[in-house]
């Protein structure tokens, strides 16, 4: 990592980690897209150095915001990706968005749009809905969301067992906690209905 504020404070440990110049945009664009190869990274952050964002990357593997993984063959190339830590920076980039909105001119030409970016500014201004009554296999599962964060229910059988995840587009993960331990699940949202995998 780069300099640091060197004050035991949330706030400066989070600037520390993602505070640098383009570091937040990196997150930015693998919140959108999700895995992506150095170069098409690059390509999405015009105006970015190439040292610059290989020290970027650098810091934010380090801080374990992102983590570099080699894809299977055929590809079999590398990419980049947010860990699950790196993925709690959308509900702050949400909230980021909204308060840069409120002073955020109109563009002063069309070439200031890049291809694209109505639909990655909506996917951070608006999470996709999940909360909700789903009934499934295991029983009636049951979400309040906050952001892309989820807490709710399972109820079958007369009993209900806590559960808690995670909103990423349609995708959904989250753990029963089970009073023998907990269980994780996936499942994708289709339209009212929850399809579990």
């Amino acid at each position: 990592m780069g300099k640091s504020y060197q004050q035991y404070c949330p706030i400066a440990h989070a600037l520390d980690l993602v505070g640098e110049r383009w570091s937040l945009l990196v997150v930015r664009e693998l919140l959108h897209e999700g895995p992506l190869r150095y170069s098409d990274l690059h390509a999405r952050l015009d105006g970015c150095g190439t040292n610059i964002l290989a020290a970027r990357l650098k810091a934010l593997e380090q801080g374990g915001v992102v983590r570099r993984r080699r894809l299977d063959p055929p590809a079999a190339s590398w990419v980049y990706e947010l860990t699950e830590y790196g993925e709690g920076l959308q509900a702050v980039l949400h909230v980021l968005a909204h308060w840069g909105a409120r002073s955020l001119r109109p563009p002063a030409s069309e070439g200031d749009l890049e291809a694209g970016w109505l639909p990655g500014a909506l996917r951070i201004a608006l999470p996709a809905r999940v909360a909700g009554s789903y009934w499934t296999a295991l029983g009636e599962i049951t979400f309040e969301q906050r952001f892309q964060f989820l807490t709710g229910a399972l109820r079958a059988g007369g009993n209900s067992f806590a559960l808690q995840g995670r909103v990423r587009g349609e995708e959904i993960t989250f753990t029963v906690a089970y009073p023998t331990g907990g269980r994780r699940l996936s499942a994708r949202v289709n339209g009212r209905s929850l399809e579990l995998r």
